[in-house]
């Protein structure tokens, strides 16, 4: 259900670049590919696969994007003979500033809130999910190679709690991130 999700939110965001174009406006959509470690030495896996879209959106002059960002990251991993798997889920909107360099060098800072899930399934042992609004902030960069066509690479600091197995939980975590996209 989640990969399901996943991909009908990428599809959705390319599908919206071309009226955005279209109208007058500039942005980009990036696709990302990374890790994402929890801060949480509780919490095991720790250390997560990491992929997503982010994207931004420039209405008219205004210095400030709109970001609208979905990242899915999980992992399976062995812990103490038991398998267990942790993911999460996190769609973030919120503000990203790309500095003006007059060159096709974009560096960018962004914070937004973060609509959060997790997931762990203990093998042999149940599993539970919980959902939370979060923040996180954002710094990267992308450098246009071919035209419109962006590489780049971003890291990002999210916060949330969720309660897993009736206990809470802080999934505090760093996410670090490769990019390719496109702008306009």
């Amino acid at each position: 259900m989640k990969k399901l999700f996943t991909a009908g939110a990428m599809a959705m965001l390319l599908v919206i670049s071309g009226p955005v174009q279209a109208g007058g406006f500039s942005g980009s959509v990036n696709g990302v590919l990374g890790t994402k470690q929890i801060d949480n030495d509780e919490l095991r896996p720790r250390h997560l696969g990491l992929f997503g879209v982010m994207s931004d959106f420039q209405f008219g002059g205004a210095p400030i994007r709109l970001a609208v960002d979905l990242l899915l990251a999980g992992r399976t991993k062995e812990v103490g003979g038991t398998d267990v798997n942790v993911s999460t889920l996190e769609l973030g909107v919120g503000g990203r500033f790309v500095i003006p360099t007059g060159s096709d060098f974009h560096p960018f800072l962004g914070a937004g809130l973060n609509l959060t899930s997790a997931y762990v399934d203990i093998d042999g042992g149940g599993d539970d999910s919980d959902g939370t609004v979060g923040g996180y902030a954002t710094v990267g960069a992308y450098y246009s190679i071919i035209g419109r066509i962006n590489v780049g690479a971003m890291y990002r600091y999210s916060i949330a709690e969720v309660e897993l197995f009736d206990e809470k939980d802080d999934i505090d975590a760093h996410h670090w991130a490769i990019m390719v996209g496109y702008s306009w």
